[in-house]
């Protein structure tokens, strides 16, 4: 095992640890990043489904900032490099982005490989070291301090170390939380990581529903019939329960509402742009027109084909004529379609999740810098730390800002 002593040791080689590795060998100092992959961004390559959703285009700093749990944490950040920042850094140098729905920053390429392919180059320049398939084994402090570093390979003596191993989500990719039980030897406290931004299993049987998209619904939790939070856009139905942008905002209170014992239910309103009252004109005035047709037949002037037999015994329990339909029946297909309603039984593993809610606690993190509170020369930076965003491109944007922010205080 051969010494190894470098300026700036940043572990894990995802956005955080590319960002933080860039601004640091920047500023002239050696730095070197050790992954325990075979190549850097592996977790980077899949996201936007491998077209790199990079940030968001929100101009408005304070909205930028509720798009976060903990969200205060980074505010500070956000002014030292915030998204728009970013955008200009890529487009700076030459890489041509584009604004789709919702704000959603990509390359024009569409490929998450040229970002990476950008950092590898521009790390090249800079002669920063990649350690890549060595793993972080021991790190060693004395007085509040590291004094090393062993890998799998070698011992590192580092005067400033970056932490960027993620969270839990998508563990193939190295982000399993590995490096936890060192963090917490340091003295630092992990709140408990949680899967967030992922699909929900379901009591009910799901499966002849799969592939079914629901767009502009409004999707909600309940607990005991009481709504605790709400989300407007697109559901999909899967094998197993329920996906699609509007139910992976909603997860993340799902799986802590879960992680009490909590019993909840995922209910989506068919007609969120109509009141009860709204609906019951309609049905009144539809069923007078459509009076000798059976309901089914006219189900789908309501809800998609694919869904028409489950409204339809929700509502009614069976198919019948329109005239026969009482009052009482009529007022329960309106609250069907204003509450179609799912037992949420659990929700799917880190394997599924986007991202990771949880992680190094923020009370021990300078907001300013990223330095650790409790060890003189650590910094964190990324989804190690306890905050995660929305869908879109905030959690990207979280990692490129802190490992940024990160990578400037440890090198100085």
């Amino acid at each position: 095992m051969t010494d190894f002593n470098i300026d700036v040791l940043i572990i894990g080689g995802g956005p955080a640890g590319l960002m933080s590795a860039l601004q640091a060998s920047n500023k002239g100092v050696s730095v070197a990043i050790v992954d325990r992959n075979k190549f850097l961004g592996r977790k980077l390559k899949l996201t936007g489904k491998g077209r790199c959703n990079i940030t968001n285009a929100e101009t408005n700093l304070n909205t930028l900032v509720d798009a976060y749990a903990n969200g205060k944490f980074l505010f500070s950040a956000f002014s030292q490099f915030n998204n728009i920042d970013l955008m200009n850094f890529f487009e700076k140098n030459k890489i041509k982005l584009k604004v789709e729905r919702g704000n959603r920053v990509f390359p024009i390429s569409d490929s998450s490989q040229d970002i990476i392919n950008f950092f590898k180059q521009e790390l090249s320049k800079n002669k920063v070291s990649i350690l890549n398939e060595e793993k972080v084994e021991k790190i060693n402090t004395e007085n509040n301090k590291i004094i090393s570093v062993v890998t799998s390979k070698r011992l590192i003596i580092p005067k400033n170390v970056i932490i960027c191993t993620g969270g839990k989500s998508y563990p193939i990719t190295g982000s399993d939380g590995n490096l936890n039980e060192e963090i917490i030897n340091l003295g630092h406290t992990i709140i408990k990581q949680l899967p967030a931004l992922v699909p929900l299993e379901t009591l009910e049987n799901t499966n002849h529903l799969k592939g079914l998209a629901l767009k502009n619904v409004e999707v909600s939790i309940k607990e005991k019939d009481k709504k605790i939070s709400k989300h407007f856009g697109e559901v999909m139905f899967t094998h197993f329960g329920l996906s699609g942008p509007a139910v992976l905002l909603l997860s993340r209170d799902v799986v802590l509402k879960l992680e009490k014992r909590h019993q909840l239910t995922v209910s989506i309103d068919l007609k969120p742009a109509l009141t009860f009252e709204q609906l019951e004109n309609r049905l009144l005035r539809d069923f007078e027109e459509n009076k000798n047709k059976d309901i089914k037949t006219y189900a789908k002037e309501l809800v998609p084909k694919s869904l028409i037999n489950e409204f339809v015994h929700r509502s009614l329990q069976a198919n019948k004529k329109i005239n026969s339909i009482t009052k009482e029946e009529r007022h329960n297909i309106i609250h069907v379609l204003k509450n179609f309603d799912f037992t949420v039984s659990k929700s799917l593993p880190f394997e599924y999740a986007i991202i990771t809610q949880g992680g190094v606690n923020l009370d021990e993190v300078d907001q300013k810098t990223m330095q650790s509170k409790l060890i003189q020369n650590l910094y964190f930076a990324g989804e190690v730390l306890n905050f995660d965003g929305k869908t879109g491109g905030y959690n990207l944007q979280a990692c490129w800002t802190t490992g940024f922010v990160a990578g400037n205080s440890a090198a100085n």
